[in-house]
């Protein structure tokens, strides 16, 4: 079965006019300035000489590193500030620091005291059941005929 292609897509209305404006007020005003300030700079240099020339390369120069010291001063700014902030700090947090250790050593107390009793309850209950296994393995040996023999198997006779 064969289906019928699509009409071919052309773009919409609203596509071709997006081109045309941007074409006109983004590409055709950057290409309009550049070419401006190039013809500005020869007739700069064919008028007035190198001597002129480097003056506005000069002005050009400032004009370029004004804003990356202006950015250069918001990061030393935030520097400043953070080492301002890093002083008080250290100035602050001694006392809290101190009462957070004192906190930490309670806490330290109670969890080894705890586990201390925990483990204490496992061992003992360890401690009991080998116990009662060790009873009841001198019961079956002494069962079997043995009770002339210590634990170790060695007779008492000899």
């Amino acid at each position: 079965m064969n289906l019928p292609s699509p009409p071919p897509r052309r773009p919409l209305e609203s596509t071709r006019r997006h081109r045309r404006e941007s074409f006109w007020q983004i590409v055709f005003p950057v290409i309009f300035v550049a070419a401006l300030v190039i013809g500005l700079i020869t007739a700069l240099f064919v008028v007035g000489g190198s001597a002129r020339t480097s003056i506005v390369a000069d002005y050009a120069l400032i004009l370029t590193i004004l804003p990356w010291l202006l950015i250069g001063l918001v990061i030393f700014g935030v520097f400043a500030g953070l080492i301002y902030g890093i002083v008080r700090l250290t100035k602050a947090i001694p006392p809290y620091s101190n009462e957070a250790q004192y906190v930490m050593q309670r806490v330290y107390f109670y969890v080894s005291f705890g586990m201390d009793r925990v483990a204490g309850f496992f061992i003992g209950i360890a401690a009991a059941l080998n116990g009662i296994a060790n009873f009841v393995q001198q019961q079956a040996m002494n069962g079997n005929g043995r009770s002339d023999e210590n634990q170790s198997g060695i007779s008492k006779e000899g």
